[in-house]
């Protein structure tokens, strides 16, 4: 029973505080869809919640819906004066506890998709978790729907309202669970059953997904209402996406941290169409898993082929991408900073040196993105320091919230090359 205990929570949770959640009374995956079904009843789809209609609420404290539909509007004020935002759904978000602990507001424009807000109550002083207000950019939940739907043959258009939510315990870490398949913003995607037994069987760090973003698209400046102020930002230019299918099909083989090498070569030059043609794909992609030392930790059959997934450690990145470098004939610079602080990454990307950002999710496995930028603003007199990752499971930039986050990622590390 213990044994079964513990995989229910690691279905639930995803690669997310699994040493938090011990012991936190899941006991049968019935017993957790019936907490769904009462917990989640009201359903969010279609609901249009405009400011007027929020400042109109009698109730405006923490604990009802429209507070939070209140921050993520205040918030979602942009510097164009003639945008109005409107939330178009509301997805309830928990912990791994199974508490409750705020929305993924999917934000639109004159009925168009204009990204999407995460207020989180744990959060203190301005509650924003992470934001994406690009327009065409649906929510999260939205986003992470669409790589079940792009990379399995689930027809999840009509997803059940038990079905709409998203559980996150650890930092920036998302994960939804449809028809037994598990998305994530830390693992990507994978079957329940797979998903758990890799968690299990897990003793070595490994990193297993980054991809791209663009920060020339993103908002630029806080909203000034309701004590939102812009302090500044800036990014290193947009990288050429390469996701988790690119590098099964034409590498047969998949991981995080070689995904995420592949996208600074091609960023930096040193192998042109390393994220885009197949051919450059395939060669860059199997000599940075080689020079890097990744071990294979499964093996699946995909898209009709064997597809390898591997793990390596940050120490075995700055000697691949110098292999790579020498190979074509180029060299490469490069840095890496164990524990890194935001004024340190700061300056990294102030001087044009992008990066690869690891850190471990639960005790012995970790997650790498890329960064390619920041973003300051504050309310009041605190400041919120974001950095604009690339993750490719959202298919755009994530602004994470590192000034609430930052405290708890362990085992950090900044890789810089330029």
């Amino acid at each position: 029973m213990k044994m079964k205990n513990k995989r229910l929570t690691l279905l639930v949770a995803g690669l997310m505080g699994v040493c938090s959640l011990m012991g936190t009374g899941y006991v049968e995956a019935s017993e957790f869809q019936e907490f769904l079904n009462e917990d989640t009843a009201e359903k969010y789809s279609n609901e249009i919640i405009s400011e007027q209609d929020v400042k109109n609420s009698p109730l405006l404290n923490f604990e009802n819906k429209e507070a939070y539909a209140k921050i993520a509007l205040e918030f979602s004020n942009s510097k164009d004066a003639g945008k109005i935002f409107k939330i178009s759904e509301m997805i309830p978000i928990y912990d791994g506890d199974k508490n409750f602990i705020g929305y993924d507001c999917r934000m639109q424009v004159d009925n168009k998709d204009h990204g999407y807000v995460i207020v989180d109550n744990r959060l203190k002083d301005d509650y924003i978790s992470e934001f994406n207000l690009n327009e065409n950019t649906t929510s999260l939940f939205n986003n992470l729907i669409e790589v079940i739907d792009e990379e399995t043959d689930i027809n999840t258009n009509n997803v059940s309202v038990e079905e709409k939510v998203i559980i996150s315990n650890e930092a920036t870490v998302y994960s939804i669970n449809i028809e037994d398949v598990v998305a994530s913003t830390a693992t990507g995607i994978e079957d329940s059953e797979s998903f758990i037994e890799d968690l299990e069987s897990q003793d070595t760090s490994y990193s297993n997904q980054a991809s791209y973003g663009h920060s020339g698209d993103a908002m630029t400046s806080y909203p000034s209402n309701s004590g939102y102020s812009y302090v500044e930002s800036f990014g290193v230019g947009a990288f050429i996406p390469m996701s988790q299918g690119d590098a099964e099909v034409h590498a047969g083989k998949f991981a995080c941290s070689v995904t995420a090498m592949s996208i600074l070569a091609e960023k930096l030059g040193i192998a042109r169409g390393a994220t885009y043609d197949p051919k450059t794909i395939n060669a860059t992609y199997n000599k940075l898993w080689k020079d890097s030392g990744t071990s294979t930790y499964k093996t699946e059959v995909k898209y009709g082929k064997k597809v390898s997934y591997g793990s390596t450690y940050d120490n075995k990145l700055i000697p691949a991408m110098n292999s790579l470098a020498k190979s074509k004939g180029k060299t490469v610079n490069s840095a890496q900073i164990q524990k890194p602080v935001f004024s340190q990454m700061k300056s990294y990307l102030r001087n044009n040196r992008n990066f690869i950002f690891g850190y471990s999710v639960v005790k012995g496995s970790g997650h790498s993105v890329v960064v390619q930028g920041y973003h300051i603003g504050k309310k009041t007199t605190v400041n919120s320091n974001f950095l604009i990752i690339a993750d490719g499971w959202t298919m755009g930039a994530r602004y994470i919230n590192f000034t609430a986050h930052g405290g708890n990622m362990t085992n950090t590390c900044m890789t810089a090359f330029w």
